[in-house]
């Protein structure tokens, strides 16, 4: 229980700063050319999704860490659902919306995302080896 504790902490902290970085330090002048983005955003949504994202992804990785082992193996798991979760934003937004660039929205999308699924990994991995519970043959879903 520790680990996942843990792990949503490290998932809230990495997504809030990466992703707040990006939005409010980094690519302040591509969001602000995209009419469809809020001036004033209204910030608990945002939260709110991060916690919702942080419990789901590691309730998962702990079910499947036996193949997700390690260091390598929570980036790589983190890697695998942070494209599921990132295609969404960095594809199918601009094709709904009136974005000056698709290819520009897409690279910034996905850039922040690819950043912030590689952190988390890389503390996923580290906090599972550290604080998690052994995982044992069978129980997670593995044969």
């Amino acid at each position: 229980m520790q680990a996942h504790i843990l792990s949503v902490v490290a998932y809230f902290i990495v997504t809030f700063g990466v992703q707040a970085a990006n939005h409010f330090v980094i690519n302040t002048a591509h969001y602000a050319r995209e009419k469809i983005i809020a001036p004033e955003p209204v910030l608990w949504g945002g939260l709110a999704v991060i916690v919702i994202q942080g419990v789901i992804l590691t309730f998962l990785y702990s079910r499947l860490r036996s193949r997700f082992a390690g260091l390598t193996g929570g980036l790589a798991f983190s890697l695998v659902m942070g494209t599921f979760l990132a295609s969404y934003i960095a594809l199918t937004e601009p094709s709904k919306y009136l974005i000056s660039s698709k290819l520009e929205w897409a690279l910034v999308e996905a850039g922040a995302s690819t950043l912030q699924f590689a952190i988390f990994g890389l503390a996923l991995g580290l906090i599972y080896a550290k604080f998690g519970t052994p995982a044992v043959e069978g129980t997670d879903g593995s044969r």
